[in-house]
């Protein structure tokens, strides 16, 4: 009998879903059916060539996107990634999968037709010698026939995970550096530091227990931060303790979304009917990293009927740790009730409801406190080319639980849609549109204007065999108030972000092969006019900004011995600043003009001494810096070069066997100064011992 299969821990809440006991899926499409599934994991894939994670061996599923998850076996030689090959139905879907040497997913894009559906892997080895193919069957069906349910198969305990230990010894040399420069561009503090990574998920009796825990150092602080998470997954229930991220399929993208949670976070299908999910704890402060808020609450989804689904969310929120003259957000108590229709199975039709109220500790201005609402519904669509959506969002000035979310300026009152066009895997075009005011700075008691924004974005993908990959984006965002222009503190902006990437891949090309060759251009341009007061006149001042970005990365492979990457970036700008209407006369005023280079190479090589034995790699990095900087208004120029940065590292991993290995890295900085100091610098030097075990 086979061990349950384990899933990566950023998938463990969408598979553990279709790893649950079968009669629960079936519940919830039909409360009269009883489906068949328990014991099908302890079937022998022996025959099929790999351990299939979803769907299962000859099951009978009714999702028609349902995620096709295999476990490869892990090889010695390894497995050459560049050989897998993902067939479905006869179909190569092999670059809408998610590879690795390790576990493949893939989702089909447009819904599977009822009955027999066939899955074929194809892989080498690195020494080229083809393997056994992963080949199995399943079938999609309208819905699940009622038949008589086999006694489950007892399972046996079982452990498995990972752990990596590092410790890094930093030295500075600052005998050559600079005394007015400040600590700003030293990387890391000198320090003994230790950082961790530990996963390991257990089984026992169809319980299943997760666990995580990291402790990383930050850069420049020295600051370390620990986190960790255990997940008790239990029938149809989860139960995470320690640090989660909650995104706005957790609760909402009014009310609790993009925030890291410490604390306990659960969800519980009471019945097939309700499910609750509930957190109690801290959350952490985007501004600092750290936890700065309790936060507790909960959220209840029911089903009304087969296409109807509602919901009802509770949070409270308080500031802690603070002191009482702060103007940071001192609570929040929210109240949402959203709403999820879908018809025909390609219409939806989504709506969201908020209530805040919302106060801040050490003021009691009322613009700093009071109740507010916001509202957002939107409808979309979806077959087997076209899909979209159209939406529109209704934001109060004072509906800021801004710590409890990403919710930015850009989230008020407006409408938005989108529509994307994908006949195939091969070609793909989607158009987004956003028009909003942002009335967050705005009140009736000083002045009633908005801020008008309008936010376009365009993109096209063309993958046809035979040619290169290219993907180019499109994108616009003009904003100005909506009142005269002319009045002060007001501005106009105007943005726009394009970018264009041309990938090829060359692969079987005799001893080269998995060679590829990446471009990418990307350019941003900014005009920002804005009005104010100089005295005793109104000033307007105009500047402008251009950034182009070239990025070339160049991969090749030589047999299963070496493998070369080179990388170039180039970066340019340009800006100017510029001043009209001083003192009533109408005149224009070039205040200042700046220009800049910047130029980074990176050359990697990796040698595989002995293939899943011994491995070395050298990286070199080179980043050059030239700008130039010229001050009408004091009639000086200063241009020259800005420091230079030089990195060079060299790591060895030496594998003790398939599940232990140990790496040892070395690393010299250096951070030359060339503008008024030639000369000086300052040299850091990094080494690095770290051990993994897998078990």
């Amino acid at each position: 009998m086979k061990r349950r299969l384990i899933i990566p821990m950023c998938m463990t809440l969408i598979v553990m879903a279709w790893m649950a006991p079968a009669c629960v899926v079936a519940q919830e499409e039909d409360a009269e059916l009883i489906v068949v599934a328990q014991g099908v994991d302890d079937v022998d894939e022996s025959s099929v060539g790999g351990q299939i994670l979803n769907p299962y061996v000859g099951e009978e599923i009714t999702d028609r996107q349902p995620m096709i998850g295999v476990k490869l076996p892990q090889l010695d030689p390894p497995i050459e990634p560049t050989s897998i090959m993902f067939f479905v139905d006869g179909s190569d879907v092999t670059s809408e999968t998610n590879v690795s040497t390790e576990y493949l997913f893939y989702t089909p894009q447009i819904p599977m037709k009822l009955g027999n559906h066939n899955v074929r892997i194809t892989y080498k080895d690195t020494a080229g010698t083809d393997q056994p193919s992963v080949q199995w069957d399943f079938t999609v069906v309208e819905r699940i026939v009622t038949r008589v349910v086999a006694p489950p198969v007892e399972q046996k305990p079982s452990t498995t995970g990972r752990l990596n230990l590092q410790f890094e010894d930093i030295h500075l040399n600052k005998a050559m550096r600079p005394d007015s420069v400040d600590e700003a561009d030293i990387r890391y503090p000198e320090a003994l530091n230790t950082t961790a990574n530990l996963n390991f998920t257990s089984t026992f009796y169809g319980k299943t227990l997760k666990g995580n825990y990291q402790r990383t150092v930050e850069q420049i602080t020295g600051r370390s931060n620990d986190y960790f998470r255990f997940d008790y997954l239990f029938k149809n229930n989860v139960v995470t303790i320690g640090d989660r991220p909650v995104t706005s399929s957790d609760f909402s993208e009014l009310t609790m979304n993009g925030v890291r949670l410490r604390g306990v976070y659960a969800v519980n299908r009471v019945n097939p009917k309700y499910l609750l999910t509930w957190v109690n704890g801290r959350t952490r402060e985007p501004q600092n990293g750290r936890y700065k808020r309790y936060t507790n609450g909960m959220k209840i989804n029911t089903r009304t009927s087969k296409n109807h689904e509602v919901g009802l969310i509770l949070l409270r929120s308080a500031e802690h740790g603070e002191s009482t003259t702060t103007l940071v957000p001192g609570k929040d108590t929210i109240a949402a009730l959203t709403s999820a229709f879908t018809y025909n199975k390609r219409w939806a039709l989504n709506s969201e409801f908020v209530y805040d109220n919302h106060t801040e500790r050490g003021t009691t201005s009322p613009l700093m406190m009071g109740k507010d609402a916001a509202s957002k519904y939107y409808v979309t669509y979806t077959s087997t080319r076209w899909s979209g959506n159209a939406g529109r969002r209704s934001i109060g000035p004072r509906f800021t639980p801004t710590t409890l979310g990403t919710f930015t300026e850009a989230d008020r009152e407006g409408s938005y849609g989108s529509i994307q066009y994908k006949p195939s895997s091969k070609f793909q075009a989607k158009i987004f549109y956003d028009a909003y005011h942002n009335n967050l700075h705005h009140n009736a008691n000083t002045n009633d204007f908005t801020d008008k924004s309008t936010n376009s974005a365009s993109s096209m993908i063309l993958n046809y065999p035979h040619f290169p990959m290219i993907t180019a984006r499109y994108g616009k965002l003009y904003t100005k108030t909506d009142a005269d222009l002319r009045l002060l503190d007001t501005n106009r902006s105007e943005s726009t972000n394009a970018n264009f990437t041309v990938n090829k891949q060359f692969n079987d090309l005799g001893l080269w092969n998995g060679n590829s060759i990446v471009f990418m251009f990307q350019r941003y341009d900014l005009d920002r006019q804005s009005y104010a007061l100089s005295g005793t006149s109104a000033v307007s001042s105009r500047s402008n900004l251009r950034n182009d970005t070239r990025n070339w990365t160049f991969t090749s492979r030589y047999k299963a011995f070496a493998l070369l990457t080179y990388n170039t970036i180039v970066n340019k700008s340009y800006s100017y600043a510029r001043i009209q209407s001083t003192s009533g006369v109408n005149t224009s005023t070039l205040v200042s003009l700046t220009t800049g280079k910047t130029n980074t190479d990176r050359y990697g090589i990796q040698f595989n001494i002995k293939p899943f034995k011994f491995i070395t790699n050298l990286n070199y990095k080179r980043t050059g810096r030239k700008s130039t900087n010229t001050s009408v208004s004091t009639t000086t120029s200063v241009s020259g070069s800005a420091p230079m940065e030089k990195q060079t590292s060299i790591n060895f991993i030496y594998y003790l066997d398939q599940s232990r290995k140990v790496n040892f890295e070395f690393e010299n900085y250096d951070y030359e100064y060339r503008v008024t100091t030639r000369n000086k610098t300052y040299d850091e030097q990094v080494f690095r011992l770290g051990y993994t075990m897998d078990f």
